[in-house]
């Protein structure tokens, strides 16, 4: 009789580890999730961003004053220029959104 009770106590424990482990996964997939789909939308909003600076850049860089100082044929230089002048952008963005979001600990 002792056993049987002893089996019932152990398959009850055990029930209840499993689901506090179901709800434990059923939260964290949740929370991967959100982050997920947040990503996603950061990234369209990134593709649109993108092509928007680089437009804005590109009219800035194809003045004639700019146009003057860049040998004729050479557009590689103004590619990379962009791309310099993008990157740096970039990282003064992510510089104020980390100081921005950053929560103490």
């Amino acid at each position: 009789m002792r056993k049987k009770i002893k089996e019932m106590l152990d398959k009850t424990d055990v029930d209840d580890k499993i689901i506090e482990a179901m709800k434990d996964f059923r939260k964290e997939f949740k929370k991967n999730l959100a982050t997920f789909i947040s990503g996603a939308f950061g990234f369209v909003a990134a593709l649109v961003w993108r092509d928007t600076i680089r437009q804005l850049i590109d009219r800035i860089v194809k003045t004639e004053f700019i146009q003057s100082l860049i040998p004729m044929g050479e557009e590689w230089i103004l590619q990379f220029v962009t791309a310099i002048i993008v990157t740096i952008i970039a990282v003064l963005g992510i510089f104020v959104v980390t100081k921005f979001l950053r929560t103490e600990e």
